[in-house]
């Protein structure tokens, strides 16, 4: 299925509450994918199985379950992350699974671990989209919400790609890089007046 098709079905529902406690049940897809063999295809409780691996891994690494989760040539697409390392759109941000390790772990070693909340799911034969919410550690004090859509190896069962995009603008704030949640007035050069930074900007 195009993915197009696929997130469109997906944004059309209505939203379901943040459940910290409980799983939200995958989202019904009105137009499944018809050309894979549906033996092979995710069910399920598979697909959550691999939600729950694929965010745990962020919260707290754990290199067992990456690479029970991940191929060894995982692919990582963010423009989102980019953005913030000043990269340029399109860049692949991870391309392998060692690399991902890395990654995981320098993120996770200069700061707390932060608390990833699932919104929605749902899924088709080989892929994966998510809709989530994250925070704590460097992820506060603003929540920030992201969608990532997941490309499933069907033969190992494991995550050959994912794309991610998130609000990077509320990373940035979080950093303290934009001082105030108004983003766009920040960067529009709104927070000066009268010899004066507006509260919550900061000096270019």
């Amino acid at each position: 299925m195009h993915f197009l098709s696929l997130l469109a079905s997906f944004l059309v529902v209505g939203i379901i509450p943040s459940l910290s406690s409980a799983f939200p049940e995958p989202i019904a897809n009105p137009t499944p994918d018809r050309s894979h063999d549906k033996q092979k295809c995710l069910s399920h409780h598979e697909s959550r199985d691999i939600i729950e691996r694929y965010i745990n891994n962020f919260e707290v690494l754990d290199e067992a379950s990456v690479n029970r989760t991940f191929t060894e040539d995982f692919q990582y697409e963010s423009d989102s992350t980019n953005f913030i390392l000043s990269t340029n759109p399109g860049t692949k941000t991870i391309t392998s699974r060692s690399g991902l390790i890395t990654s995981l772990r320098a993120d996770q070693t200069v700061g707390p671990a932060f608390t990833v909340t699932v919104n929605q799911y749902t899924h088709t034969c080989d892929s994966i989209i998510l809709r989530y919410r994250f925070w704590g550690g460097r992820a506060s004090p603003s929540a920030v919400g992201g969608l990532d859509w997941l490309v499933v190896d069907l033969k190992s069962r494991k995550i050959k790609s994912s794309q991610s995009e998130f609000n990077s603008a509320a990373i940035l704030f979080n950093f303290g890089v934009l001082g105030t949640p108004n983003a766009t007035s920040c960067l529009n050069g709104a927070c000066e007046g009268e010899g004066k930074l507006v509260p919550g900007c900061r000096s270019r």
